[in-house]
């Protein structure tokens, strides 16, 4: 655009400078008659000829000794403008020109750059509130002891994708054109836009993060929880094979120490292991403490220690399935936080980079 604004202007400039002379030469052009003696004087009338062309006569009068043309060419009173000062002029403009030119586009160029970071960060605001919802909702549901994690909506508004496509630099020059010529200011108020961007995108990414973290962890002591569950129900059978060795007979299903077990298994197990309703709920809840007594009752018997070991445990895995679960339980809280936070603030950074008109 710049070369084409500069050809342009060169292009006028030649065409001016050719009519000029052009007009100059032509009005230059003058017909002068010498002065004759009274005697040798002729009078002859050109006036029809030099009407046509001023630079014409009639063949009849150039052939008269007496009848001289001259052409006189004046000097040049503005040979200095045409020669020096127009193409000085010429330069200065060709060179003035882009550099204006250059300026304007700047200018709206940088009023571009503040709409964006604008509207980008009052974006902010709609992802914020929805995560704080979201996380209202998340803890209410998470805050029960059923074990069961319910859905996290981790909104997508809030990872700065965007901005990270948005140029710092030229946020800075846009807060000192429009907003302060202090540079330690605008340097401040920069830093500040991009801090709370930053701190924006840390806090959602912490909140994936453990979220991730608390799943993976979760889960695998949920396998482990089932590992040791099967194994003792597997150490109840062989139990169960041994005191119907002992007995050799059925007699074995009414040992006191016996019967109480095989009916809790029975009660609490093994209907739910065949429609698969068997959760960490129900057995934590069902099964696991009441187990826990009858073996103590039978801790004198060797043959209930592998039991007792699995027992064990499945209650380990439990309790470190509640810590896990008051762990991020804690997190999610402080993350909310933090975002209300945010919210509040928001109002203030955009301050930092809107203006209300923009200058023209």
């Amino acid at each position: 655009m710049r070369q084409i604004a500069l050809s342009l202007l060169l292009l006028i400039s030649i065409v001016c400078y050719s009519q000029h002379d052009s007009a100059k030469l032509n009005t230059r052009m003058v017909e002068s008659i010498p002065k004759l003696n009274k005697d040798t004087a002729i009078k002859i009338d050109t006036t029809k000829d030099t009407l046509r062309d001023s630079l014409s006569l009639n063949e009849s009068a150039l052939s008269r000794p007496q009848v001289k043309m001259v052409l006189i060419k004046d000097k040049d009173t503005d040979d200095w403008f045409v020669k020096y000062i127009f193409p000085l002029i010429t330069l200065l403009l060709g060179a003035a020109i882009p550099l204006i030119w250059e300026h304007f586009a700047s200018r709206n160029r940088l009023k571009k750059v503040g709409k964006r970071w604008t509207a980008e960060i009052k974006f902010l605001e709609v992802p914020i509130k929805e995560q704080i919802e979201v996380l209202d909702e998340f803890l209410i549901r998470h805050a029960t002891s059923d074990y069961e994690i319910p859905q996290l909506y981790l909104l997508e508004g809030l990872n700065g994708e965007k901005f990270a496509s948005m140029d710092k630099g030229e946020l800075l020059t846009f807060i000192q054109k429009f907003k302060t010529p202090d540079t330690n200011k605008a340097t401040s108020d920069s830093n500040r836009v991009n801090g709370f961007i930053s701190i924006v995108k840390s806090t959602d990414a912490a909140l994936k993060e453990k979220f991730e973290e608390y799943m993976t962890r979760t889960s695998t002591l949920n396998a482990e929880f089932s590992k040791n569950l099967t194994r003792l129900s597997r150490a109840f059978g062989d139990y169960s094979v041994a005191l119907e060795k002992q007995y050799n007979s059925d007699a074995f299903m009414n040992d006191r120490l016996y019967k109480p077990m095989y009916e809790l298994f029975a009660k609490q197990i093994h209907p739910f292991v065949q429609t698969g309703g068997l959760t960490l709920q129900h057995v934590s809840t069902n099964f696991l403490p009441y187990l826990f007594p009858l073996l103590a009752n039978a801790r004198l018997d060797p043959r209930t220690a592998e039991m007792t070991l699995y027992l064990s445990n499945c209650m380990e895995a439990l309790t470190q399935i509640s810590m896990e679960r008051g762990y991020f339980q804690q997190n999610a809280e402080t993350i909310k936080e933090r975002l209300k936070t945010y919210l509040a603030e928001i109002d203030e950074i955009v301050s930092l980079v809107e203006l209300k008109k923009l200058p023209v």
